[in-house]
């Protein structure tokens, strides 16, 4: 639920009150988008305190990226497989967005 609320209302400037703006409206719509399972949830065994994958598939491209030890601290993106980001390459704790530059025309 959390997950397809920050997709459909989420605001990102304010870090981790990133529901601050959800309302009855987005909550029904989130709840259609559930029953259609256009979003599945599942609980990995083993895995750290804050540990989030998400999976989206377009027609042409799919992308995953793994969310790891806190809510905002992004791991890993692959793109069509591709690893495009990992955090272990990034010097200084510093989130690059350089691969978004070669997805989004």
């Amino acid at each position: 639920m959390a997950g397809g609320l920050g997709v459909l209302c989420g605001n990102p400037e304010v870090g981790l009150m990133v529901l601050e703006d959800v309302d009855r409206n987005s909550i029904e719509i989130v709840h259609g988008i559930l029953k259609e399972g256009r979003i599945n949830v599942k609980h990995i065994e083993e895995s750290p305190d804050v540990y989030v994958e998400v999976l989206a598939r377009s027609k042409n491209n799919e992308v995953k990226v793994i969310l790891k030890d806190s809510h905002n601290n992004i791991d890993t993106v692959e793109v069509d497989g591709n690893l495009v980001y990992n955090n272990n390459f990034e010097k200084g704790g510093k989130i690059s967005d350089e691969f978004l530059k070669k997805i989004i025309p």
